[in-house]
């Protein structure tokens, strides 16, 4: 499964915990099991791209988010 991340600035990733398209929410974690697991393979991009767009004024740390899993 996908997860999705960025790396803080002392390079150590920081992962979504959970996603709240309703209120416009992110919560992080830097616990690789806790981390959100989305849909791996071709769906991942666009997801990612998603939370970018949509998250990226209240969290701006998320406009370079990187996923795993992800197939191009």
């Amino acid at each position: 499964m996908a997860r999705f991340y960025y790396n803080d600035e002392n390079g150590i990733r920081v992962y979504i915990k959970s996603i709240d398209f309703a209120e416009g929410k992110l919560t992080f974690t830097n616990d690789e099991e806790e981390a959100y697991r989305g849909r791996d393979g071709y769906y991942a991009r666009p997801l990612r791209d998603q939370i970018a767009t949509m998250f990226s004024s209240e969290y701006p740390e998320v406009k370079n988010i990187e996923v795993t899993a992800a197939y191009y």
